[in-house]
């Protein structure tokens, strides 16, 4: 066996252990890149050949898991911006125009309740009557 070790550095051959399976990292990038990227989340293992193909893997075949983890964290599109940026940046720097977008694309950013309702908050201190309505349910729900 094989278990991660907190903060180790794991090249392609070395092996690991996860839920009773054992590969190299290069077979866990390929083969399940999924239970490999929540043990380097969970142990800070330090991948220095292949973090870019983990990320990349995870970005092509398995979007909604890397959105959901990455959250404000992710690099997005988004107007005004040349470049992607992360979804962080409007989001603290232009809560009303961050919102207006999201609306529209809760699909591409993942927030967790809290982030949802921080944003709901500012907003509408910001520029009450921009909520939609089932945003503004939740606030409601929240006071209560």
């Amino acid at each position: 066996m094989f278990p991660p070790r907190e903060g180790e550095f794991y090249n392609s051959d070395r092996l690991l252990t996860l839920d009773n399976q054992t590969m190299k990292i290069s077979k866990w990038v390929a083969n399940n890149p999924i239970a490999l990227d929540k043990a380097v989340r969970k142990y800070h293992l330090i991948l220095p050949d292949d973090y870019k193909l983990l990320q990349s893997r995870l970005i092509h075949n398995h979007f909604e898991y890397f959105r959901d983890v990455m959250g404000l964290k992710l690099w997005i599109e988004f107007p005004g911006y040349d470049q992607p940026i992360a979804a962080s940046v409007p989001y603290a720097n232009d809560p009303v125009k961050f919102y207006k977008w999201w609306k529209k694309n809760e699909d591409k950013v993942t927030l967790s309740f809290k982030e949802k309702i921080t944003l709901f908050l500012k907003v509408e201190s910001l520029k009450p009557g921009t909520l939609i309505k089932r945003h503004q349910a939740i606030l409601v729900n929240k006071k209560r």
